[in-house]
């Protein structure tokens, strides 16, 4: 008798019009995650703001993209990354600074990938010394690095990375999405046909790789998207300036809110309480309760990635 199939979490991919996947849906099928997310539509309008809740890691990034074909279940590990997703062994992704102190020592692993078409996977540990700062002091912590796996993906630079459960999405500029399969560390296959310039987002069902909804609201480009912990809202900016949120269980915007710069990168705190905008060298900190800035960090030069991790002791980092 041949297996039930389970429907798996919606992944939500920047602009398309019509997606493929080539390759590995029957593995896919069968180890799908066991919560299940409904078709846009079929759960009532959830018009709530980010603070809607918590939930369970579900996290796709809008790679800017378009169609291509590609191979499928390759026997090779996924690879490094450029614009730095980190998905925790233990935990998830993180580095210093956005509640203070210093995070428990506990290993998590980061993925990035790079202009070199390279994805990386690495293992990272906080030891004892050196803390982020710089400064010593008792308990100060330095974060090591060490490397688990390289793969050479894309035939183009890679634009960005996105971890959600087990699977990793990769975007590059050769116009392809790839999915992997980081517990077995196979590649899964690609999605085509993507558009991420003409200001739409997708959402697809990761059981059989349908595109269940692509909804339109930006005037420009879609520059990223961060998806809650509880994976029913989600919030984009792109190059019209604004910051949208989104209703991911009936694919509608919610409200739009002007920004001062071109917002290039987004993200969720993991407890869903707080969420980060990055603009060239500025990365403000929101509190998704009430929507306003409750802290900005200005960097030395340009931020080409941010993540956030919790440690084991609940507090939130940012990388």
């Amino acid at each position: 008798m041949a297996p039930k199939r389970k429907r798996g979490a919606a992944q939500t991919t920047g602009g398309t019009k019509k997606g493929k996947q080539q390759g590995g849906k029957d593995r896919l099928e069968r180890e799908q995650e066991e919560h299940e997310v409904p078709r846009p539509g079929d759960a009532e309008s959830d018009s709530g703001s980010p603070a809607a809740g918590r939930g369970a890691d579900s996290a796709a990034e809008s790679p800017r993209s378009a169609g291509q074909n590609g191979s499928a279940d390759r026997e090779h590990p996924p690879a490094r990354s450029r614009a730095a997703a980190a998905k925790p062994r233990a935990a998830s992704e993180g580095d210093c600074g956005v509640s203070g102190g210093q995070p428990a020592s506990e290993a998590f692993r980061v993925i990035a990938g790079s202009y070199e078409r390279l994805l990386y996977g690495l293992d990272a540990r906080w030891t004892p010394e050196t803390g982020c700062g710089g400064g010593g002091g008792g308990g100060a912590q330095k974060l090591k690095l060490a490397p688990v796996f390289i793969y050479p993906s894309h035939v183009g630079c890679i634009k960005t990375v996105a971890v959600g459960g087990k699977f990793l999405a990769s975007g590059s500029s050769d116009e392809v999405i790839r999915l992997y399969d980081l517990r077995r560390r196979k590649e899964l296959g690609v999605l085509m046909q993507h558009k991420g310039e003409d200001g739409t987002i997708s959402i697809w069902r990761t059981s059989d790789w349908e595109c269940l909804k692509t909804m339109k609201g930006h005037l420009g480009r879609v520059n990223d998207l961060a998806i809650h912990p509880t994976g029913k809202i989600a919030l984009s900016v792109g190059s019209d300036k604004t910051l949208r949120l989104w209703n991911l269980m009936n694919g509608r915007k919610v409200m739009a809110t002007n920004l001062n710069q071109e917002g290039e990168y987004v993200r969720f705190s993991p407890s869903g309480t707080r969420y980060a905008v990055c603009s060239n060298k500025t990365v403000d900190i929101y509190s998704a309760a009430d929507a306003k800035v409750s802290l900005s960090i200005t960097a030395p030069n340009r931020v080409c990635s941010i993540a956030v991790h919790q440690a084991e002791d609940g507090k939130e980092y940012l990388m």
